[in-house]
């Protein structure tokens, strides 16, 4: 007994609950901080978040064609 307290062990059974949810997309790039490697991200990454810009001849968006030409 310490300091008038006595301590007792207790148990709680838990339920841990993860996401099962598996990407669309994996790859892996060796290479990476080459040309080919930073424009192939930076594409899938523009595609996800659904960018778009202004230019001289209207609004661009961001698709997976304009990626792949880029890239290959």
């Amino acid at each position: 007994m310490l300091f008038g307290f006595y301590v007792t062990p207790k148990t709680e059974k838990l339920i841990i609950k993860t996401s099962r949810k598996v990407p669309k997309l994996g790859v892996l790039l060796v290479g990476w901080g080459g040309n080919n490697g930073s424009t192939f991200t930076a594409g899938i990454i523009a595609n996800r978040l659904g960018l778009s810009w202004s230019t001289k001849k209207g609004e661009q968006k961001a698709n997976w064609y304009g990626m792949y030409c880029l890239y290959t």
